[in-house]
């Protein structure tokens, strides 16, 4: 199945009563921070099924979001995606260093 075929299944759940659901993006939100949790708990642990589990449940959230707030979800991971394809940088303690374009 693909991505835009699992976004209209995801949308069309959320719209059927799902338990927890809300129609207010700010509960989607904290849910995401909650999920973050999760994602964080396993990569520490080096726990392929937990992150898996945790970034499933990360994007269909972001889905359910992106619903709330009329946001295309393809359409924000492509406009970011066109600001950041150039950038080249190294990573240092876990930052993001960027390199000047004109270097």
């Amino acid at each position: 199945m693909n991505f835009k075929k699992v976004k209209e299944n995801i949308i069309k759940w959320s719209g059927e009563g799902r338990v927890g659901s809300t129609d207010d993006a700010r509960e989607e939100q904290i849910r995401l921070m909650g999920i973050m949790g999760k994602l964080s708990y396993g990569v520490l642990l080096h726990d392929r099924d937990k992150i898996k589990e945790a970034i499933g449940e990360m994007v269909i959230n972001l889905i359910v979001l992106s619903k709330h707030t009329s946001v295309d979800i393809e359409e924000a991971i492509e406009c970011e995606y066109n600001k950041i394809k150039e950038q080249r940088g190294v990573i240092i303690s876990g930052v993001f260093i960027k390199i000047p374009e004109d270097k």
